[in-house]
C-alpha cells in the first residue's frame, strides 16, 4: 500500500508554539500486551492541533484526548495484527514513508527531522503510524483479498442493477467511518463523530479529517468512496446521502458496524448504460523511419524512445527532434480497433507508449492522448469485478478491525 492516510502533511507550514511538556511519562492506555504512553498521546493530539492551525494549548489538548487516544488503539490493534499474520514492515519502507511525507511537503527528509524536532514532535511517532499504515495494508492483502472473488454471476447482476438504474440518482460521495466494536461504545463512539462534524463545520477540511480518524480503507484517500447510487449502500447510509445538501457534512449516521460522517461533493442523475466499446480514443502514432539501417539497430532505437516517453507531450516533442519521424494522428472507437491493437494498447491508458510494432523498415509507438467516455455507467466486465471487489474488501476490512478491537483487552487510563 503505497497511500498513506497520515495527518501531519499540513502542519509544517504552520510554526505553532510548542507547549511545554511537564511531569513524567505514564500510561493512556493498555491494550492487549502493549501500552499507548502519554507521550505518544500527546504527540498525537499536537500533530492533530498544529494540522488544524490552533495552537496546542492545555485546554485544546484535553477536548482532543479522546478522539485521538481512540485512534492510537486502533493503530496498536494493527501493528499487533500484522505482527500475527507475519505482516512485516521494513525499516526500508517506513523510511520510503517519511521520504515521501517530506517531498509531499517539498522537504528534504532532515529538514522535516528538523521542523518535527522544532515542534516538539519525536519522529518515532510519525514512524509509528506510517509502519501500522503499511502494516495494515498487508494484512488486508494477505488475510482478506484471497476471500474476495467476484464471480461471473456477480458480474452479470451488477450490469443488470445498472441498466435498470436510469433515471436514479447518483452521489460523488466520501465518508468518515468510526466502528462500534461493543454495544457499550456506542454512545461514546457517537459522541466522537459528532465531535469530528462540529470541526468540520467549523473550517476543518474533510478530507483531513478522514485521513485522520476514519477506520475505512477510503481513509487513505481523503474518504472518498467515488460515485455511488441510491440503493446500493446500507438503508441508513442511503437515506442521509439522498437528503445531504452538497457540500456539507452530515450529522452521525448509524450504520451495520458503527457510525459514519457523510459528505456529498456532486449529484447527477443517471444515464443509460453505456459499453466500454463506445468510448472515443484521441491517439498519436510517432513513424520510425528506419531506411538503411539493421534490423538490431532499428529495433533498439525505437525500444530506447518507447521507454523515455511519458506522455503524449514526449511524443510530440521527439516527433519534430529528428526528420526520420513523423508524427501521425487519429482518433477512433474502440469497436474500430483490430483485435491485435486492442491487445497492444491493453487498458487505454493515457500517455502510456506501447511497445515498438515493426513493419517493413518502420517502427511504430503508439500512445493514447484523451479518451472520451460515453456518458452513463461502463458496461466493463473486468471494471465492474474491480468495483465490487474493492467495495466487499472494504466491508470485510471494517469488519475485521471491529472484531479485533471488540476482542482486545483494552484499559483506557486517560
Amino acid at each position: 500500500m503505497k497511500t498513506f492516510s497520515l495527518y501531519i502533511f499540513a502542519l509544517f507550514m504552520a510554526f505553532a508554539p510548542v507547549v511545554a511538556h511537564a511531569g513524567e511519562e505514564g500510561i493512556a492506555a493498555v491494550v492487549n500486551d502493549d501500552i499507548v504512553t502519554t507521550t505518544d498521546l500527546r504527540d498525537r493530539a499536537e500533530m492533530l492541533l498544529k494540522s488544524s492551525g490552533k495552537a496546542p494549548s492545555p485546554e485544546m489538548l484535553e477536548r482532543v484526548k479522546t478522539q485521538v487516544l481512540e485512534g492510537l488503539i486502533a493503530e496498536t490493534v494493527q501493528l499487533q495484527e500484522a505482527k500475527k499474520q507475519g505482516a512485516i514492515v521494513t525499516d526500508e519502507e517506513v523510511n520510503g514513508g517519511f521520504k515521501k511525507i517530506a517531498e509531499n511537503n517539498k522537504l528534504t527528509v532532515e529538514q522535516f527531522k528538523g521542523i518535527l524536532t522544532k515542534q516538539g514532535i519525536r519522529v518515532s511517532s510519525i514512524e509509528r503510524q506510517i509502519r501500522a499504515q503499511l502494516g495494515w495494508g498487508k494484512v488486508i492483502q494477505q488475510v482478506l483479498r484471497p476471500r474476495v472473488v467476484i464471480g461471473p454471476s456477480e458480474i452479470k447482476a451488477e450490469k443488470d442493477r445498472l441498466s435498470a438504474s436510469a433515471g436514479k440518482k447518483e452521489y460523488f460521495a466520501a465518508e468518515i467511518f468510526l466502528p462500534v466494536s461493543a454495544a457499550a461504545d456506542d454512545a461514546r463512539v457517537r459522541a466522537l463523530a459528532q465531535t469530528l462534524a462540529n470541526q468540520i463545520r467549523k473550517g476543518k477540511k474533510f478530507m483531513e479529517t478522514a485521513r485522520e480518524q476514519s477506520q475505512s480503507a477510503s481513509a487513505a484517500q481523503g474518504g472518498i468512496i467515488g460515485w455511488v447510487q441510491e440503493g446500493q449502500l446500507e438503508p441508513a447510509v442511503d437515506r442521509a446521502l439522498a437528503a445531504l445538501p452538497l457540500k456539507q457534512v452530515s450529522d452521525p449516521v448509524k450504520g451495520d458496524d458503527g457510525y459514519y460522517l457523510l459528505y456529498v461533493n456532486e449529484a447527477r442523475t443517471i444515464d443509460a448504460l453505456a459499453e466500454i466499446d463506445d468510448a472515443v480514443l484521441d491517439m498519436r502514432e510517432l513513424v520510425i523511419d528506419g531506411t538503411g539501417m539493421r534490423e538490431k539497430e532499428m529495433k533498439a532505437e525505437a525500444e530506447r524512445i518507447a521507454k523515455d516517453l511519458t506522455g503524449c507531450i514526449d511524443i510530440v516533442k521527439v516527433a519534430a527532434s529528428d526528420k526520420r519521424y513523423k508524427l501521425a494522428e487519429r482518433k477512433a472507437a474502440i469497436s474500430e480497433l483490430t483485435d491485435s491493437e486492442k491487445a497492444l494498447l491493453g487498458s487505454y491508458d493515457i500517455g502510456r507508449a506501447t511497445p515498438p510494432e515493426y513493419t517493413a523498415n518502420k517502427s511504430i509507438i503508439r500512445m493514447v492522448c484523451s479518451r472520451s467516455d460515453p456518458k452513463g455507467p461502463m458496461a466493463n466486465d473486468a471494471a465492474i469485478e474491480r468495483k465490487l471487489g474493492l467495495q466487499r474488501l472494504d466491508m470485510l476490512q471494517k469488519r475485521y478491525l471491529r472484531d479485533l478491537i471488540g476482542t482486545a483487552y483494552i484499559e483506557r487510563r486517560v
